[in-house]
């Protein structure tokens, strides 16, 4: 699997998706990758990918690789832009490392729930890698420590862009890209933001972006079909 977080051609969705603010009915989603993935009409992810010569009946195994987190650009200068509660970098990498934790922790267990594949831990003929990776991450008011006893308020816990890659876990060919942008839910009024409130709707959104992941991979064709 690449190092890097994601490969050029989920650069290219990600580039082409936020050039708009509704992803489903951006006119800008090319039909094809520069790698030949060809986009699939899904009803549950915003942006899916497939290579239409991969028959995916052949995979029965799942690994799942150690997640990705990178926050929106500019994050941690426009967070501390006239806000008495300052973040640190030390503070930014603690939320990178929570939110990979959670990311983990939520994605095994959904992928552990499903039936279509068995979880493994090693490369086989019939593995798939699957590389989830979060960006564009935008935390309103983290909560972090400060001398002062100062509390911040919001309706929601920020957004975030989920990019996931399934590649053949021996060639590194990759067979399945999908993107979805996403903001954590609004509470309609305003919230003390805490790392507790925080962290639940982390949760929430990682359990539901699983949830549409396994969903998604039955709306994709195999070569087959």
């Amino acid at each position: 699997m690449n190092a890097n977080v994601f490969k050029p051609a989920t650069a290219l969705l990600v580039v082409a998706a936020l050039s708009t603010s509704v992803w489903a009915s951006s006119p800008n989603l090319p039909q094809t990758t520069a790698e030949g993935l060809v986009r699939v009409d899904s009803q549950r992810i915003e942006a899916l990918y497939h290579d239409p010569d991969a028959d995916l009946t052949h995979y029965t195994a799942i690994r799942a690789l150690a997640p990705q987190v990178k926050f929106k650009k500019n994050w941690l200068r426009d967070t501390n832009r006239g806000s008495l509660r300052r973040v640190t970098h030390s503070d930014m990498e603690q939320i990178r490392a929570d939110v990979e934790a959670v990311l983990a922790e939520v994605f095994t267990a959904e992928l552990e729930n499903q039936d279509r594949f068995e979880v493994v831990t090693e490369p086989g003929d019939n593995v798939l890698d699957l590389q989830v990776a979060v960006i564009d991450l935008d935390v309103n008011a983290p909560d972090v420590n400060t001398i002062s006893n100062i509390r911040t308020f919001t309706k929601s816990a920020g957004t975030a862009t989920l990019i996931i890659e399934m590649e053949d876990s021996t060639s590194g060919d990759l067979l399945v890209v999908a993107a979805d942008r996403r903001e954590a839910r609004d509470n309609l009024h305003m919230e003390w933001a805490t790392k507790t409130s925080i962290s639940a709707e982390a949760r929430r959104l990682f359990k539901r972006w699983a949830d549409l992941l396994i969903a998604a991979l039955r709306e994709v064709p195999s070569a087959t079909d």
